[in-house]
């Protein structure tokens, strides 16, 4: 019998959760942070309104940790959150749930890249609280694709490249063999 090799799940730690959210917010709003406007928000388009969703930090919080996310995968999301975001004209403003439905959506290309057991729709609608169905969830992951032009493809050197300009330890989130 072989033994397959065990493969170390980093754990995510509050000190990654900030990296996380203040990296995409680094990202997705370069020359500024924009918060959602006081008052009601506006209803999503599924069976439950968006104004449900918190804060991004928080959001960011119970989602890797209700699915169990490792740093690999955030730091792909990041990264194709930053190709997402060169995307987009210089011009764009971002609505109150923007940020949430860009931070799944890229969770959810980034399992499936790198993992052999990636985090599932059903698994992100449910962590979510069910703001999003699962139609409206796998819309917004095959969106998220169509702007990245399907160029998935990460090299390890692009993994490395990223930390090392956030300023983040290269071996809290690689193994030490690589991806």
């Amino acid at each position: 019998m072989i033994a397959a090799p065990i493969v170390q799940k980093h754990i995510i730690t509050p000190d990654f959760i900030d990296f996380t959210t203040s990296s995409f917010d680094a990202i997705l709003h370069p020359t500024q942070i924009v918060d959602p406007p006081p008052g009601p928000q506006p209803q999503g388009t599924g069976k439950l309104r968006t104004e449900h969703l918190p804060h991004l930090l928080p959001f960011v919080r119970l989602i890797t940790e209700k699915c169990s996310i490792t740093p690999l995968v955030i730091v792909i999301a990041l990264i194709y959150v930053k190709r997402f975001r060169a995307t987009l004209p210089t011009s764009y403003k971002t609505e109150p749930n923007t940020a949430h439905r860009i931070f799944i959506s890229s969770i959810l290309v980034a399992s499936k890249y790198i993992d052999d057991d990636p985090i599932t729709i059903g698994q992100i609608v449910h962590a979510s609280g069910d703001v999003w169905t699962l139609k409206e969830t796998a819309r917004m992951e095959l969106a998220f694709m169509k702007f990245l032009r399907w160029n998935l493809f990460i090299k390890q050197q692009e993994i490395i490249n990223f930390l090392n300009e956030h300023r983040f330890a290269v071996d809290l989130v690689l193994p030490a063999d690589g991806y």
